[in-house]
């Protein structure tokens, strides 16, 4: 683990850094840092999508799939890629780069001279594809899932897709039906993960100072995961985790997290 970091989620628990362990700050890591591509993904993805929306129109659909991978020295440029089926396999209909929640570029390729996918791309999508199509996996609102695919470091390393209920109805926010879903090199299905064991919407509870939160019980896991990291960024709102063994409560505002006993 970087030095930066570490220090930084010593920091985060001000009430009692004693309690945490190198075991509960490696996966508090990891969370705080998937959560956060999640959240940048999503908002990248986002972005892009309004802005072929008002290239093609409102009333024109935008394409089923999308996916983004990751360029620059820095690997902190999302390409988006909105894509379609054509007679040659999955085409790109549209492009664009997103940098720092900024729109950098964008392209819609003609319908005549669309591009197929590159190898790298078709993984993508067949990840999301494979993830999408398993019946076993529901979203816990009447929208369809957001299916969010991480870009491997390794080009045969497994594409880790999750799957994201989307709030549905205003002030409830489902905290259930999110999955993590492994896909090989071969486009098999390797695991999933459920994120809750059961649906569930949580609606905000307010606090002193007309303070909103959203509280959520996790009783399966030690420490907050990157759900929970990504839902607060994506809801914009403070995430308070209760997770049992030893009983505690997490409160996750943006990247920023405290921790006390229950």
């Amino acid at each position: 683990m970087r030095p930066l970091l570490l220090a930084a989620l010593l920091w985060a628990a001000p009430h009692a850094p004693t309690m945490f362990t190198l075991d509960e700050l490696v996966p508090i890591s990891a969370a705080m840092q998937r959560g956060t591509r999640l959240y940048e993904l999503d908002a990248a993805g986002a972005l892009a999508g309004n802005d072929l929306r008002s290239k093609l129109g409102s009333a024109a659909p935008l394409p089923a799939g999308w996916i983004a991978e990751l360029e620059g020295k820095k690997g902190d440029v999302f390409v988006v890629t909105y894509y379609a089926d054509s007679a040659a396999g999955p085409a790109a209909v549209y492009e664009a780069r997103v940098r720092k929640g900024r729109l950098v570029s964008s392209k819609l390729f003609p319908a005549e001279a669309r591009p197929s996918l590159t190898p790298a791309q078709r993984r993508l999508a067949g990840a999301v594809a494979a993830a999408t199509a398993r019946p076993d996996l529901k979203p816990c609102t009447s929208a369809p899932f957001k299916a969010l695919a991480i870009p491997p470091e390794k080009s045969d390393a497994p594409v880790e897709v999750y799957l994201l209920s989307v709030p549905a109805q205003a002030g409830a926010y489902p905290v259930g039906g999110h999955y993590l879903v492994r896909v090989g090199s071969d486009g098999r299905v390797i695991s999933t993960r459920a994120f809750a064991p059961a649906c569930l919407d949580a609606v905000p509870e307010i606090r002193p100072g007309s303070r909103r939160v959203l509280a959520i019980a996790d009783p399966a896991d030690a420490v907050p995961t990157e759900i929970h990291f990504y839902l607060s960024r994506a809801f914009d709102l403070p995430v308070e985790v209760s997770t049992d063994g030893p009983p505690r409560r997490w409160t996750i505002e943006g990247g920023n997290m405290t921790m006390d006993s229950r």
